[in-house]
């Protein structure tokens, strides 16, 4: 039920956008409708109310749909970066994740030139590269992703 969960937020984002923006701009037109055929005093009040949800609306669908894709791509991340520093040693291994410093034990990234515990070089020989099950390294920037993930946080498509 967790699982990808940080997709599932996204996809739910974009449904969310489309339905809102769907609802708003028929409660305007509605509300719009309904005032012309008042004709009076109320009827003008009616009819810029719709116009303004039918305006209004899809701005606010559209700036709360971004925020909760945002979030969805912030959770993807941390997924991905749970699994990379997070995993204990026997997951990391089985993952080919980087191992820690030799220095201070903090968990250094498999691209890391420097720890970020005790800003000592990184051996050579504690940089291994990843490897995620069924997943895909960036031709841009290197990032290994996971699977599902069809973008990296760098912007490039994953290649087919």
């Amino acid at each position: 039920m967790f699982e990808r969960a940080g997709k599932k937020i996204k996809s739910v984002a974009k449904g969310y956008f489309v339905t809102a923006l769907i609802v708003s701009i028929v409660i305007g037109v509605v509300l719009l409708v309904i005032g012309l055929d008042f004709g009076n005093r109320d009827g003008e009040t009616l009819m810029c109310v719709g116009v303004g949800m039918a305006i209004v609306g899809p701005i606010v669908a559209w700036l709360s749909a971004l925020l909760m894709y945002g979030f969805g791509v912030l959770v993807e991340k941390a997924e991905m970066d749970l699994i990379r520093y997070a995993a204990p040693k026997r997951v990391r291994d089985h993952l080919g994740v980087s191992d820690k410093c030799e220095t201070c034990g903090a968990v250094v990234a498999p691209d890391a030139k420097f720890c970020t515990g005790c800003g000592n070089a990184v051996s050579a020989a504690s940089q291994r590269s990843v490897s995620v099950p069924g997943g895909w390294k960036c031709i841009s920037c290197g990032r290994v992703n996971l699977r599902y993930q069809t973008t990296c946080s760098c912007g490039a498509k994953k290649p087919h």
